[in-house]
């Protein structure tokens, strides 16, 4: 059977179409809020400074929002990490809060306590700062750019590759 070259093309085309589809179906899907300004947020602090995160008065800076739970098997590894890149890149302009999402706050107070001191941390409010946020798992980065809006979502099957997180944080803060 012979196939002239306007058939090879047009069988060429409709298999690259099928695997595109196939590709977008298995593709992950993108997180709901990306692209969108961030949920104002009010928070008090349990740990680091004293007070209150609001995350409207960070405007002008990047702001990563870690969510994380006691309960989670990977959370002292992500919140180890959480602080090394808040030492890191502070001084360019880069501001990091870890949510807990445990109902006992003092479950989420021991479990922080060696990560240090300086480490912002908050329990999930009344409100339901998670449901806001759309946290399904943790733990779950969100990286916010300086006009407020989520540019980045990274869950838990994606920490594996904190090499790509460094790297959007570091084009979020040189923008």
């Amino acid at each position: 059977m012979r196939f002239s070259a306007k058939s090879f093309w047009a069988i060429a085309a409709a298999l690259a179409v099928t695997a595109s589809w196939s590709f977008q179906a298995n593709a992950k899907p993108r997180h709901p809020l990306v692209g969108h300004a961030a949920p104002d947020l009010l928070q008090h602090l349990q740990s680091g400074p004293a007070g209150n995160f609001r995350l409207s008065d960070h405007r002008g800076e990047v702001v990563l929002l870690g969510f994380w739970a006691s309960w989670c098997a990977a959370c002292g590894d992500y919140l180890a990490n959480l602080r090394a890149l808040e030492q890191t890149y502070q001084s360019a302009g880069l501001v990091v809060l870890g949510v807990s999402l445990d109902e006992d706050r003092q479950s989420a107070l021991d479990f922080v306590r060696p990560y240090g001191a300086s480490l912002r941390t908050s329990n999930d409010d009344p409100v339901g700062v998670g449901r806001q946020y759309s946290i399904e798992d943790v733990p779950l980065t969100i990286l916010i750019d300086r006009d407020g809006v989520i540019r980045y979502v990274h869950s838990v099957s994606d920490h594996v590759n904190q090499v790509a997180i460094q790297r959007e944080l570091r084009a979020l803060l040189d923008e």
